[in-house]
C-alpha cells in the first residue's frame, strides 16, 4: 500500500490539474469536500479516501491536509515543467525512482501544516530550477528535523547574535546543516552555513 501511496503522489504532481487547489478547501469540513469535485480527482487524495472506508483515523485526516498545504504551493506550475523536474529526481541513484515513497514518508512526518507549506515551496523552488536536486533534499532534510519556530528564526539570521542561542539551538542547527563549525586560531566557534540560510530565506521563509 506504501507503494501505492508514493506512485499516486507521483502521478499527482506530473500529471493533475492543481491550478483549482487551495489552501482554504484543507478548512472545511472532511465530510464537506470528499464527498465529490475537484480533490477526488487527484489521485493521492483519492488513494487515501479509499483507505478511510475502513475507518477515518486522525492521522490519515492530517495527511490528507498536509498533502493539500503541500500542493498549493506548487498548483499554478504547468504539469509539463513538474513532471520533467520529477524525472531528474527519479534519475537520483539514492532515491532509485521512488521519489513519490520519500515525499510521501516526508510529508507524513511533518509535525504542523506550515512545515508542509514549507517543503511545498522548496519543491516549487526546485521545479522553477532555482536550486539542484541536492539543495532541494538538503531543504527537505532541515524542515524535517528543526522545529518550525527555530526555522522561522533563520529569517533573522545575519542579525542573530550567535551567543544568544542556546546549546540546544547550536546542536539542532548544526545536525541539519544550517550551523557550521568556523575554525579559527584559537578553536572552532559556530557560524552560519550562508549559502543554506540564504536559501531559506529567499525560497522558503519569504512572504511568510
Amino acid at each position: 500500500m506504501s507503494d501505492q501511496l508514493g506512485d499516486s503522489l507521483t502521478e499527482t504532481l506530473a500529471e493533475s490539474e492543481l491550478s483549482d487547489l487551495s489552501s482554504e478547501i484543507a478548512e472545511v469540513a472532511l465530510d464537506s469536500f470528499l464527498q465529490d469535485g475537484f480533490l477526488k480527482d487527484l489521485p493521492v487524495i483519492n488513494i487515501i479516501t479509499g483507505l478511510w472506508k475502513t475507518g477515518v483515523t486522525v492521522r490519515d485526516f492530517l495527511l490528507t491536509k498536509k498533502l493539500i498545504y503541500f500542493l498549493n504551493e506548487i498548483q499554478d506550475i504547468p504539469a509539463e515543467r513538474r513532471k520533467r523536474m520529477l524525472a531528474n529526481l527519479e534519475r537520483d541513484k539514492e532515491f532509485r525512482g521512488k521519489v513519490g515513497d520519500n515525499l510521501m514518508l516526508l510529508i507524513d512526518r511533518l509535525d504542523s501544516l506550515g512545515k508542509a507549506r514549507f517543503l511545498g515551496k522548496a519543491f516549487r523552488a526546485y521545479v522553477n530550477e532555482s536550486f539542484d536536486s541536492s539543495h532541494f533534499w538538503d531543504l527537505a532534510l532541515i524542515i524535517d528535523r528543526l522545529p518550525s519556530h527555530y526555522i522561522q528564526k533563520i529569517r533573522d539570521w545575519q542579525s542573530l547574535a550567535i551567543p544568544s542561542l542556546s546549546s540546544i539551538e547550536h546542536q539542532l542547527y548544526l545536525s541539519v546543516g544550517v550551523g557550521i563549525f568556523d575554525i579559527r586560531v584559537s578553536g572552532s566557534v559556530f557560524g552560519w552555513n550562508e549559502e543554506i540560510c540564504e536559501l531559506l530565506c529567499n525560497y522558503i521563509l519569504n512572504n511568510d
